[in-house]
């Protein structure tokens, strides 16, 4: 425990001074209010310089950096993780219980019954069940890294106890101000539930396949015409010479040999109600699950051959939620320099769990996007609720019901009944579907119920991983690290001072022959005993990997690996992966400018940070010239009569033509543009998909634009059958909506003057109000690569007046290697590091955010002393040196 905790306000002293006065001075903790503080703690003695003397077994230093992220120096690796657990809790504690309920599915006892939804979901999948038999399978097999995980929940648990007995303040957002709770003590199975939860996110594709069985329930022909997996761009991340072995794409094309002349023919029948009802759930299953919407990250790494040093650059910007603190905690966690521990790592936790998942150590750096490999099926089954038994391929089984109890306050409980049936999966309808309102007959067919496997109900161990690649000395030990993944769907890019590679090694149903099985992006039959998981997983070699490419460079942007979609057809390759791979759009940008640097010479840090944040839109590349035709035919074909004389229109297209196609923050063409482009994706496929398409236009409004660019210009084998008009006509009509928002919203009827960023707005918000930093005006938007995930509707179905953006980059960094090949960081994330609005790290990044500037996270000792404004030491107990 900290040997000194005074209950006075912190004293705020700069280190030199501090250090000029040699005046032995203790910190009081909670939240940010320890961290504000530039003392020494514990010992009571200076911090001092830091330098390669060894420290004493019972000792960390924590230092804090001026843009807040923590530098933790110790002799042991318990020691440093027992530092860390206290000090994340101490500035994050309030997200941290937050998240615990949103994994155990507890929020609704204290938030009340909106949060019931959620936790449901947490209930139905049991990730606290889940998260325990990951902890069990980690203690067992891996003792050590299970012992890492006890000592930071004993510093977590610390932190508690002391704001328990008042030994530090109360965190901004516990008791009066916010949640009006005691925290419970934290637990390793907790952390295996925050964990599994995480996993989750990266490996869901319920909402998907529920949204492609309602469409094909609505029209049971729209993927004849409308080939789901074609890219808008052809832009793949493997290298032609790393696609597996026979493994090339099948000659047929689009209009290739299927499985089934119609996918929907798998659907058994459903029965003649109104899908009203159902769509109105899955409005509901959206917000459940836009916590676990992957919304376009992105990746890459370069060689030394086309970098200005001469060593490999690496570059990566997780999309996920944003919110209020950050949904990452930066830290530094160092067992080695001054002591014999095996971890020397700074980057990025996410917050409530211990380490360091995306970052770099001494020797390797790493990155990650999510890989969107196909790790759930849903299949419609045959049940005997009496007997509590369901057909299965075949076979009658027995499946067991699981009673969880929701508590909700200021409601009555309410008492979930969960059918699992072992060894295949989970029975949604009841404990999910229904209570979203979505009719479970009309997906699943007169008389049946949804079953769901995912990989992910097995015992995983991705945090075993994790460890492992913190503590990789290698670009080809980080790859046998990554290679222990089994759950989360990730693309890893990591290099060290000589080699870069690629590595997505997960879990993958192998599910025989795409040209004989039934499209697993559907629901799929029960009742067919080969549509069923065998046990069998796709060979390691198949799964995607590359080292030291010719090109030079490696690129993801949730695109798909192989290239096997470049012809739209899953069913004519040597063996399915996936189906729902982002549209490419990103990727052809990051590829196309990656081309242009090489050609003019090595790349620079500096232009790695400018195409990280860079703001072009290949999907204007599509679109704009079909709008200018369209306006060029105005006057001589007679459908587009209507739109003759209308200068605000001519207007409009004059401004896009000459448009940079950057949805920049200070851009009025951009705001036409954003407009244009989704109400001509409500024109060209929002009729045939009827009611769902704002459900995908709200969940996934990148696949909703790249159906429609695909259909205008005419890609699909079906384009004709969707356009009902034609092109000019759709693209003009969208104009006509896009002039009648800005007139009303803005007052005139041109984009002169006008502001993207006063239009599109990032939001950071909690749930609870005292920790919400609130909205700022931001650049970027979807599909490019400073993705900005927006919403376009607002909840009565209009355009909304203010677009509000909740997913984006939650951090950004590049990494180059110094002359010693050692990696060095740069980065930025917002809101920033800090928990509390009382600390100095509250909202403190959201400018560089925002302006896509970068700073320096130093790692060096020296770097960190140089850096320095916060320091002091805190005293471990004797069971964690």
């Amino acid at each position: 425990m900290l040997a000194l905790r005074p209950t006075r306000p912190p004293l705020l002293i700069s280190l030199p001074l501090l250090l000029a006065l040699a005046t032995p001075l203790a910190s009081c903790g909670g939240d940010d209010s320890a961290s504000s503080s530039t003392t020494a703690t514990g010992t009571g003695t200076e911090t001092g310089e830091t330098g390669a003397e060894p420290l004493e077994p019972g000792v960390v230093e924590l230092r804090v950096d001026a843009h807040g992220v923590a530098h933790f120096s110790g002799a042991s690796d318990l020691s440093v993780f027992w530092a860390s657990g206290y000090v994340q809790a101490e500035t994050r504690l309030v997200q941290m219980l937050l998240l615990r309920r949103r994994a155990l599915g507890r929020q609704a006892e204290l938030l009340g019954p909106e949060m019931v939804d959620q936790d449901r979901l947490s209930r139905l999948f049991d990730f606290a069940g889940l998260g325990a038999r990951d902890i069990d399978r980690l203690a067992q097999e891996h003792p050590d890294d299970h012992a890492l995980i006890e000592a930071w929940v004993a510093g977590v648990n610390a932190l508690i106890a002391d704001v328990a007995a008042g030994e530090v303040e109360t965190p901004t957002g516990l008791g009066a101000d916010g949640l009006a709770l005691e925290p419970e003590p934290w637990t390793a199975a907790d952390v295996g539930a925050i964990a599994k939860l995480l996993m989750f996110g990266n490996s869901n594709s319920l909402e998907n396949e529920i949204l492609t069985t309602v469409l094909a329930r609505i029209d049971p022909t729209i993927f004849d015409d409308l080939a789901l997996p074609l890219p808008a761009y052809p832009v793949f991340t493997l290298p032609p010479e790393d696609v597996p072995a026979g493994a090339a794409p099948g000659p047929g094309g689009a209009t290739g040999a299927r499985a089934l002349a119609n996918p929907a023919e798998q659907l058994p029948p459903a029965p003649p109600i109104d899908p009203g009802p159902t769509i109105a759930g899955l409005a509901r299953l959206h917000e459940v699950l836009s916590s676990f919407a992957p919304e376009g990250s992105n990746a890459w790494v370069i060689a030394g051959q086309h970098s200005d040093s001469g060593r490999p650059i690496l570059a990566n910007d997780p999309h996920q939620p944003m919110s209020s603190p950050a949904i990452v905690y930066a830290q530094h966690i160092d067992s080695k320099t001054r002591g014999e521990g095996r971890f020397n790592t700074a980057g990025f936790a996410f917050a409530g769990t211990p380490g360091v998942q995306l970052g770099h150590n001494e020797h390797v750096a790493w990155g990650a996007t999510t890989g969107t490999a196909d790790v759930m099926d849903m299949w419609s089954v045959s049940t005997d609720p009496m007997a509590e038994t369901v057909d299965v391929g075949g076979q009658t089984l027995s499946y067991e019901p699981r009673e969880e109890i929701i508590e909700i306050a200021g409601a009555e409980a309410e008492v979930l009944i969960v059918d699992e049936v072992p060894g295949h999966g989970i029975l949604l309808g009841d404990a999910l579907l229904e209570g979203l309102g979505i009719n479970e007959a009309f997906v699943a067919g007169v008389g049946r119920r949804l079953l769901l496997n995912w990989t992910g109900f097995e015992a995983g161990n991705e945090l075993r991983a994790f460890f492992e690649m913190a503590r990789s000395d290698s670009a080809d030990a980080y790859q046998a690290a990554a290679e222990q993944m089994e759950v989360g769907t990730f693309n890893w890019m990591f290099a060290d001072a000589e080699s870069i590679g690629y590595r997505s090694r997960i879990l993958v149903p192998d599910r025989g022959d795409p040209s004989t099985m039934a499209a697993p992006y559907l629901m799929l039959d029960g009742d067919d005993p080969d549509s069923l998981w065998t046990g069998a997983l796709l060979d390691d070699a198949l799964t995607p990997q590359s080292r030291d490419p010719a090109q030079g460079y490696l690129l993801s942007a949730n695109n798909e690996p192989y290239g096997f979609t470049e012809d739209g057809d899953i069913t004519d390759d040597p063996f399915y992966f996936g189906t729902f791979f982002f549209p490419g759009f990103r990727a052809k940008r990051a590829d196309d400018e990656l081309a242009r640097i090489f050609a003019d010479g090595p790349i620079s840090i500096a232009e790695v940070e400018a195409l990280q944040t860079d703001t072009y839109s290949t999907e204007a590349d599509m679109l704009i010239p079909l709008l200018v035709d369209a306006w060029a035919a105005v006057g001589t074909a007679p459908e587009l009569a209507a739109y003759e004389g209308r200068d605000d229109l001519e207007t409009l297209v004059t401004e896009l033509d000459a448009w940079d196609r950057h949805m920049a923050a200070d851009s009025g063409p951009a705001l036409a543009f954003y407009i244009l482009s989704h109400e001509l994706a409500r024109r060209s496929v929002g009729d045939e998909m009827s009611l769902v398409f704002d459900a995908i236009i709200d969940f996934a409004p990148a696949f909703a634009l790249k159906f429609s660019a695909l259909t205008v210009t005419e890609a699909y084998p079906g384009s004709a059958e969707l356009i009902d008009s034609s092109v000019a006509e759709l693209a003009l009509g969208a104009l006509d909506a896009t002039a009648t928002w800005i007139s009303a919203h803005a007052g005139q009827s041109s984009t002169a003057g006008l502001r993207w960023d006063d239009f599109h707005l990032t939001r950071f918000a909690s749930p609870v109000e005292s920790l919400t930093y609130g909205d700022v005006g931001s650049p970027g938007s979807v599909c490019i690569l400073n993705q900005a995930t927006a919403r376009y509707l607002d909840d009565a179905g209009e355009i909304a007046e203010r677009f509000y953006s909740t997913h984006g980059a939650m951090f950004r960094s590049v990494v180059g290697f110094d002359e010693d090949g050692h990696p060095q960081m740069r980065f930025n994330f917002a809101p920033g590091n800090g928990g509390s609005p009382a600390g100095p790290h509250w909202g403190d990044a959201v400018d560089d955010w925002v302006a896509g500037a970068y700073v320096d996270m130093p790692f060096a000792p020296a770097e960190i002393e140089a850096a320095t404004v916060e320091s002091r030491t805190l005293d471990i107990p004797q069971a964690y040196w």
